[in-house]
């Protein structure tokens, strides 16, 4: 071999890596996410992606974004507008999510749970009180 062979291998090794996630890439996101989506956001998708082969990176996304104004102006059906939540959809601190004991649900909790609780809080009690008698 006129050439050292194992200079290359860690080319082919990084080739193949890029190659697997370009696949793994390709197939979720052009293929797994036809189903996920409407027909013309689906065709927004697979333009953008042929522009940007075609055009380069910046014009391509540049030309998928207009082809997307260009759809919304004529009222195609690209999906829905994501709204993004306000403090007002969240309940804050004091309108927090009641604790399971003040909502009163009936659970049938087993016997062995209700003996763990009760010597879990047994101990902590008195872990408490000998961490404030050697604190002295």
């Amino acid at each position: 071999v006129p050439f050292p062979v194992l200079s290359y291998v860690p080319n082919f090794f990084y080739g193949s890596l890029l190659s697997m996630i370009c696949m793994d890439l390709m197939y979720e996101w052009l293929w797994e996410f036809r189903t996920k989506v409407t027909v013309a956001e689906y065709i927004i998708a697979l333009s953008t992606f042929g522009l940007i082969h075609a055009l380069g990176v910046e014009y391509g996304i540049l030309g998928g974004v207009a082809i997307y104004i260009l759809c919304r102006r004529l009222n195609v059906n690209v999906g829905e507008l994501k709204q993004i939540p306000t403090q007002e959809d969240h309940p804050t601190s004091n309108e927090a999510v009641p604790a399971q004991e003040t909502l009163n649900l009936p659970i049938d909790v087993p016997a062995e749970i209700k003996e763990y609780k009760e010597e879990t809080e047994r101990l902590m009690t008195n872990r408490t009180k000998a961490d404030s008698y050697n604190s002295f």
